[in-house]
């Protein structure tokens, strides 16, 4: 014999915790909820790299000290099979379109700036902002 007892589906109990709250007030700039993603790329050049552990050095010196700055996601994209090179991509998003575009270019700028200190070279930069 089997019995079944009566419980509420599960349906209906889901629906409630998986619906968004979007907050009062926060809006894009066309009025609507928009979220675009910004994407930085830095190919870097590491002249002084002897060995892998120079290398690796450097990038993650980089990839924290703009992480410690800004407000950013950052990772090594190549697989880092050539020393004296890397490549990193750096993504941030904001409501704002005119706010990642502001940060973008300050993020280079400090990027550019913390590769001379680390005797490496920026030897290509590009953004990209993506709608939602």
């Amino acid at each position: 014999m089997e019995y079944f007892t009566a419980t509420p589906p599960r349906q209906a109990q889901e629906s409630k915790r998986l619906t968004p709250k979007i907050p009062q007030g926060v809006e894009g700039e066309g009025g609507t909820n928009t979220m675009p993603v910004a994407k930085l790329t830095i190919e870097l050049e590491i002249p002084h790299a002897q060995s892998l552990k120079d290398r690796r050095q450097v990038v993650r010196s980089m990839k924290d000290k703009l992480r410690h700055s800004f407000n950013l996601s950052i990772a090594e994209l190549d697989e880092g099979l050539v020393w004296n090179r890397a490549t990193l991509g750096i993504a941030a998003i904001s409501s704002s379109n005119s706010y990642l575009t502001g940060q973008l270019h300050q993020i280079d700028q400090a990027a550019h700036r913390m590769a001379a200190l680390l005797s490496a070279e920026i030897t290509d930069s590009y953004a990209e902002i993506l709608p939602e």
